[in-house]
This record gives structure tokens, sequence and C-alpha cells, in this order.
């Protein structure tokens, strides 16, 4: 937040994805909250709505391309699919 105050010219959208584990509707939007709940954290510390806007994803555009394996959710915390999921499971900001 403290950035976006320092340049109060700049808009920012916000980027909600999700990994490929669970149905694409849910994914969208979980992807949804994540991306809401950034642009609220920023609301609430002082940048303007007006300069924020937040979009989903879900598991459309992964950082990392993931083996499709049945609850993947449910694999050792060490699997490298389960640690790839996780790299798909995050929020972006796009600088405008």
């Amino acid at each position: 937040a403290a950035l976006l105050q320092k340049y109060p010219d700049l808009s920012v959208t916000i980027e909600g994805h999700a990994c490929s584990c669970g149905g694409a509707d849910y994914n969208i939007g979980l992807a949804r909250d994540r991306a809401a709940s950034v642009l609220e954290f920023l609301a609430q510390n002082g940048v303007d709505r007006a300069r924020l806007n937040a979009v989903s994803y879900g598991e459309t555009r992964p950082v990392v391309e993931v083996e499709e394996v049945p609850k993947c959710i449910l694999l050792p915390p060490e699997s490298q699919i389960r640690k790839n999921h996780a790299l798909n499971r995050r929020v972006e900001f796009r600088l405008e």
C-alpha cells in the first residue's frame, strides 16, 4: 500500500489465480476471492478504490504446467506435483 501511495498516478489490476485442483467454476470463484481480498486490504490501507481493479483468471494462466491427478491436494506435501500446484495459486499485480 505504501508504494501505491507514493505513486498516486498508478492504477493497479489485481489478478487472482488458482491451481487446477477442483472444478473450473470453483477455481474462478477462489481466484476472484483472492484478488478481492487484496483489493480490500489495499483500500483499507489508504489506496483509493478508483485506482484498483480485481480480475479472476482461475486456473487458466498457470505459471507451471502440472500433471493432473485425481485428488491432487491429498498428495504428500513434498510431492513435486503438489508444489507446482502451489505455485499456480497466487495473486499478481499489473501496474498501469
